[in-house]
């Protein structure tokens, strides 16, 4: 299954992806609500995780436009929210 992950934590990204991959899925990692948003209009996801807690635009935001937006967009969403950052990325 390809899965879209919004997360802009390093560390929970890379692990999050890491252990999709494990399991056999495709999963497309983006950092910003905004980077996700133009993967949703780009490729077709079976599910999405989601950081509700992302800077600039929310996860909230982000799932926000996808429900008044037409059209097929992602059937399972897992949301999270990390308490406290576990590590900044340092590459794009």
């Amino acid at each position: 299954m390809r899965i879209l992950l919004v997360e802009d934590d390093c560390i929970l990204g890379d692990g999050i992806a890491v252990g999709l991959r494990q399991v056999g899925n495709t999963a497309d990692w983006f950092r910003t609500a905004e980077d996700g948003l133009t993967a949703l209009g780009t490729e077709t996801y079976g599910a999405m995780v989601l950081n509700i807690g992302l800077p600039r635009r929310s996860g909230l935001e982000l799932l926000g436009i996808l429900r008044r937006q037409p059209g097929p967009s992602v059937t399972r969403i897992a949301a999270h929210c990390a308490r406290q950052r576990a590590g900044s990325c340092a590459g794009p």
